[in-house]
């Protein structure tokens, strides 16, 4: 059975980095619907909503790579004590948790993309001139 918490212990320090890019990514595009509704159209707000996704993604595929370098390093000890079938096992067991920052990353930078393009293409209610 499929353990969250487990899943995220295992992606190590680098998911809490992950999660707090993507809670700033949040963060921000609330602010910019909030501003929009009050008439202030600034593109700032979304550039770096933009940026805050691309450094979630860009955390995983670093955490990924580190993890890789890890789990090598790992075998390469493994196999100067024991056989090629506990490697083989420690390379099945390393390579299920290896990705793991990556699939996080990916998963909170998907659904922000696609919020963030929805409000950059949003056109503005027409304004309502005073009675």
């Amino acid at each position: 059975m499929f353990d969250f918490f487990e899943f995220y212990a295992s992606g190590g320090v680098l998911m809490h980095a992950i999660t707090l890019t993507a809670l700033f990514t949040i963060a921000t595009l609330v602010l910019d619907a909030r501003a929009r509704k009050l008439g202030d159209d600034d593109p700032r707000r979304l550039r770096l909503a933009d940026r805050l996704v691309v450094l979630c993604v860009g955390i995983g595929v670093v955490a990924t790579a580190t993890g890789v370098v890890d789990l090598f390093a790992m075998l390469g000890m493994v196999l100067e004590r024991d056989t090629p079938a506990v490697a083989l096992a420690a390379l099945a067991r390393g390579g299920v948790i290896v990705p793991a920052p990556l699939i996080w990353s990916l998963m909170a930078a998907l659904p922000l993309w696609i919020i963030g393009t929805v409000q950059r293409h949003r056109v503005p209610a027409p304004r309502r001139r005073p009675a």
